[in-house]
């Protein structure tokens, strides 16, 4: 008989909306771990990574959720072999939508690039490999390329210090726990089914499973068929006592008394915030942004109001004394400084501005859209209009949450109806272009809002934000749908106005 290895390499991951399980860093790993055995009950993954400041771990549940909106998603305690990729410390890592961000391929994905890496191939079409996925990546090139639209990112391999390593007396037992935690958590969280593209189903109910943590709960049920060997067993014998110290010592949380807490974090930054006087918060800060994109006036425009106060631009602001005054630098339209300042802090202060007469946006405008999904798939079906290509399938998808600050209501619940919802675009070379500034948009949580439905009247739900989108291939009375032969050029018009352009 094999003897097992004295090590295993633990690695602490998270599911996505994608159903795939994505392991945490390194850093986040040995965090987890180093709280998991010293029994902490709620950890918070900024510590060793900033731009995970707002995510925390329920060590009760095994629920990571965030502190600004209502996500939760489940984690789980995922033990490997000491031989393994995750134990190499080497990482493959995809460029995500912001300058210096970073994203890690999961466990699978990472082995199998490592592999033709280390072959020296010359490319690797994830797709072929796995199920659902649509990229290649070339590595001599260093890119990622997105196999239906041609998008790229770059790509590097990286060398960190490797997931922490324990024994193997316990934590096989231990695995196979905390997998059954995870599942549970996904049985409690809808939304997880109808994104879980390439997944590989072994149960009857219907969410993603991990074939491996399948594998080890029969090992395990087989176990417990045999009694009389098992139940006496050092592991088992030791396993019931730590859980026994653990449960003693933890006051348990639930996700649910998470999501209050942080609903009343909202309501207090807000009723802290409302108590203020909107034109003076702030001022410095508003007066900085203001300042990049104006010019100062030197002559008295007699004839002309500010489109904001409505008073002449050559009488003072009522928001402040304050007499000077500004013109946009690029649209030239001119307005008390004081006024700008105002009108600046009354809105997002995201560190743009929107000319309140032509629309011009100076900056980069960022909307309140909630958390979700984008995804796009290719689909071999023609737009009327469109005999000669394929069509592109996007597919939005949001879940009813609880408002942050920056939306109508905060602390509040919103619904989210009629998600996923599908539109389509013509693959051309400008139904292309509109596929990536919409991703653009998307990115900048432009696309949807928190708003009251003009179809159903609806107060907080989630809505359009301007940005028309064909929901039907074929003809429809309302619009919806194709043939529209001037949609394209339509859409790159609104994405514009909200300042989506190449």
């Amino acid at each position: 008989m094999a003897t097992a290895q004295p090590w295993k390499t633990v690695v602490w991951e998270w599911i996505g909306t994608d159903g795939r399980w994505k392991s945490y860093s390194p850093k986040v790993s040995h965090l987890l771990e180093k709280s998991y055995e010293n029994v902490v009950n709620i950890v918070c993954l900024g510590e060793v990574e900033k731009t995970l400041k707002h995510l925390s771990v329920n060590m009760n549940e095994f629920v990571a959720y965030s502190d600004n909106t209502a996500f939760t998603c489940p984690v789980r305690r995922k033990i490997y072999s000491c031989e393994g990729q995750e134990a190499s410390g080497i990482f493959w890592q995809w460029e995500g939508n912001h300058p210096g961000e970073w994203e890690m391929y999961n466990n699978e994905m990472t082995d199998c690039i490592e592999n033709g890496f280390k072959q020296k191939w010359k490319n690797i079409d994830l797709s072929k490999w796995f199920q659902g996925s649509k990229y290649s990546i070339s590595f001599q090139r260093m890119l990622q390329y997105n196999n239906i639209t041609g998008f790229k990112r770059r790509v590097r391999r990286i060398e960190m210090s490797s997931f922490p390593q324990e024994k193997d007396d316990v934590l096989s037992t231990n695995s196979v726990q905390n997998d059954s935690q995870a599942e549970e958590k996904l049985s409690t969280q809808n939304e997880l089914k109808e994104n879980s593209n390439g997944t590989d189903y072994s149960d009857t109910s219907g969410y993603p499973v991990p074939t491996t943590s399948l594998r080890a709960k029969t090992d395990l049920k087989k176990c417990d068929s045999k009694s009389a060997s098992c139940s006496t067993s050092s592991k088992d014998a030791h396993l019931r006592n730590c859980n026994a110290v653990r449960n003693k010592k933890k006051k348990r949380v639930t996700a649910a008394e998470m999501i209050v807490k942080s609903v009343k974090k909202y309501q207090n930054e807000y009723d802290s915030r409302g108590s203020q006087d909107v034109s003076f918060i702030n001022n410095d800060g508003a007066s900085e942004v203001i300042d990049q994109f104006c010019k100062e006036l030197t002559i008295s425009i007699e004839s002309e109001d500010c489109s904001i106060c409505c008073v002449k631009l050559s009488e003072e602001s009522p928001y402040d004394k304050d007499p000077k005054l500004v013109s946009l630098d690029q649209c030239n339209h001119a307005f008390h400084h004081a006024c700008l300042i105002t009108m600046y802090n009354s809105g997002p202060k995201d560190g743009h501005i929107q000319c309140p007469i032509c629309n011009k946006i100076y900056g980069v405008k960022k909307g309140n859209q909630p958390p979700g999904s984008m995804d796009v798939q290719l689909i071999h079906h023609s737009l009327p209009g469109y005999s000669h290509c394929k069509t592109l399938c996007i597919t939005y998808n949001i879940r009813p949450g609880v408002q942050g600050p920056e939306h109508p209501n905060p602390g509040k619940p919103y619904t989210a109806r009629g998600f996923p919802r599908k539109c389509y675009l013509p693959d051309t070379d400008k139904g292309r272009k509109v596929l990536e500034l919409l991703r653009k948009a998307w990115d900048r949580r432009l696309i949807f809002t928190i708003a009251t439905s003009a179809t159903t009247s609806e107060s907080d739900t989630v809505t359009w934000n301007g940005i028309h989108h064909k929901t039907e291939m074929s003809s429809s009375t309302k619009g919806y749908g194709y043939p529209d032969p001037k949609y394209l050029d339509n859409v790159l018009k609104e994405l514009s106005v909200q300042g989506i352009t190449e």
